[in-house]
């Protein structure tokens, strides 16, 4: 039986002991892995087999490959994959980082740090629409 997992991609070891704590007070109970770099992420997310409702929560500000460039190789590897839901979570208010996201086929949600459980619940709603959807 596939059950829900969530990732999280972001240099920031701190940051994903937050979210992880965040994440778990809503009650899920799902696997949630956390990767710091983009290449990390994408290497398994390439050996992955799929098929299990993916939420990815994505900083941009990452060390090598930007947040913005590994969303753009996620677009690839997952194509019309509706499983996987991706939303760019970062502490960038630009404007032209939002513009920037839009842009992107499978970014489908921008959330400010720090992620809060209003927002996470929010968006983990959407993700399960759209998974349902598939």
């Amino acid at each position: 039986m596939n059950t829900e997992r969530i990732l999280l991609v972001d240099d920031s070891e701190n940051d994903n002991l937050f979210h992880e704590i965040t994440i778990r007070k809503t009650g899920f109970a799902g696997e949630i892995r956390a990767f710091e770099s983009a290449e990390d992420f994408l290497q398994f997310l390439r050996q992955d087999e799929g098929g299990v409702p993916t939420l990815v929560l994505l900083d941009i500000n990452l060390p090598g490959m930007s947040g913005f460039d590994c969303a753009r190789q996620v677009d690839t590897l997952v194509g019309e994959d509706r499983s996987v839901f991706v939303s760019v979570l970062t502490s960038s208010t630009w404007r032209d980082d939002r513009h920037t996201a839009d842009a992107i086929a499978v970014i489908e949600d921008f959330l400010i740090k720090p992620l809060t459980r209003e927002a996470l619940e929010r968006v983990m709603e959407r993700a399960r629409a759209k998974a349902c959807a598939g």
